[in-house]
């Protein structure tokens, strides 16, 4: 997630009632070749490169954000549109 989404999503979570561990987190787990491809896709005059290797053991998981809903936040940022912000 982008830091403005992540801090606009704090602010919320404070000003809100609710109690508790709230997760902030995106609705979609990426994986870092993922993310890679993006970049790749977005900075097509850079080399970029990447190293896979394998991890012995990999559990997947996600993260509860039942009540970041309740809050009914909406991050502003796609991957694609922070990424070209960055550079």
């Amino acid at each position: 997630m982008n830091v403005y989404d992540v801090s606009t999503a704090l602010f919320k979570v404070f000003e809100s009632k609710i109690i508790g561990i709230v997760n902030i987190a995106d609705k979609k787990n990426l994986k870092v070749i993922d993310i890679v491809n993006k970049c790749r896709n977005i900075f097509k005059n850079y080399n970029l490169n990447y190293t896979l290797n394998k991890i012995q053991y990999f559990k997947p998981y996600s993260v509860e954000i039942k009540k970041l809903n309740l809050i009914k936040f909406n991050k502003h940022y796609s991957l694609e549109k922070g990424l070209k912000e960055f550079l």
